[in-house]
């Protein structure tokens, strides 16, 4: 339905740039329909994707916790999602708490955090690429299964979210 749509859409030409999330058959309708367009993997997803794993690991180590570290875990899902820049003081004070207490969660959220910031700071395609390398070789390092997963996806979806850094469309 969606090629048929794309291939009789009147201003089907002048369209250049394709930002979808992260299914498959959007990326093969678009290479189909619209092979000329620059297809990009929305941020948002990829950073909606990256931060579904970093709420799978804080829910794993909070069923195994202690009473105190499950109270310091509870009701922390936003705080460990949101951007760091966007805590409010309070929220900071409760986000040193859970990372003192977790180090796993410590170095997930900290690998979100440069995640986030390669997004937002990269110049260009190639300087993310790079950054973006060096990222996954740390993730690789942790040996967690679900950042592992995330780097799969990634990976999968390479060129789409490096053509994220040419002109920022999401």
């Amino acid at each position: 339905t969606l090629i048929d749509w794309l291939k009789t859409h009147p201003d089907r030409q002048s369209i250049k740039v394709v930002s979808t999330d992260l299914w498959a058959p959007y990326r093969q309708a678009i290479k189909e329909a619209l092979p000329w367009a620059n297809q990009v993997a929305d941020r948002f997803h990829v950073m909606k994707l990256l931060n579904e794993r970093l709420t799978q690991a804080r829910r794993s180590i909070q069923k195994k916790a202690d009473p105190q570290t499950y109270a310091i875990l509870k009701g922390s899902r936003w705080i460990l999602v949101k951007a760091r820049d966007d805590l409010t003081p309070e929220q900071e004070l409760q986000l040193q708490q859970i990372l003192m207490s977790c180090p796993q969660l410590r170095v997930m959220y900290l690998l979100k955090e440069e995640f986030r910031t390669i997004c937002d700071k990269a110049q260009d395609r190639q300087q993310a690429s790079r950054f973006l390398r060096a990222w996954i070789w740390k993730v690789e390092q942790t040996k967690d299964k679900r950042l592992l997963k995330f780097v799969k996806t990634l990976t999968n979806w390479w060129d789409e979210f490096l053509n994220y850094f040419i002109n920022r469309v999401t």
